[in-house]
């Protein structure tokens, strides 16, 4: 608590808003041990385990994302087995991604490219947000 008063002093004074507070004196009563509630016990039901809502990802990995640029929407991805081909359908599958899109534009060191292999550093236009670290799944039609 100690650290926050401290913090908030000081970005009070960083930026000049100053509150007047008016202390008032008021009376501390001690109280005694055995005034204080008891912390309540659990009544020995517990939820049953839910499982989770995202499911495996189906297709087959292809790759894995290593940058992502968002102005020009577009990411980097180290494949890792398998091929890729513009038109293909993907799923881009993370924590806090999933989306499934289709093929549209695809780079290697800036030259559009129909295909590429595993082992091949490709940049790739995305409809939507993506991640550092999700996988790219080639879905199987």
């Amino acid at each position: 608590m100690a650290v926050l008063k401290k913090i908030f002093s000081s970005l009070r004074k960083l930026f000049g808003k100053k509150k007047q507070r008016r202390k008032a004196k008021r009376k501390v009563r001690k109280k005694s041990l055995s005034s204080r509630r008891a912390p309540r016990k659990s009544l020995g039901k517990s939820r049953p385990a839910q499982p989770s809502r995202k499911t495996q990802p189906s297709g087959q990995p292809v790759g894995e994302i290593t940058h992502f640029f968002a102005k020009i929407q577009v990411v980097v991805v180290k494949m890792t087995k398998g091929n890729l081909a513009v038109g293909d359908n993907v799923r881009i599958y993370g924590k806090s991604t999933d989306f499934i899109q289709t093929v549209r534009s695809m780079q290697i060191e800036s030259v559009d490219v129909r295909s590429a292999r595993s082992g091949q550093l490709i940049g790739l236009k995305v409809e939507r947000e993506a991640k550092v670290g999700d996988k790219l799944y080639r879905l199987v039609v």
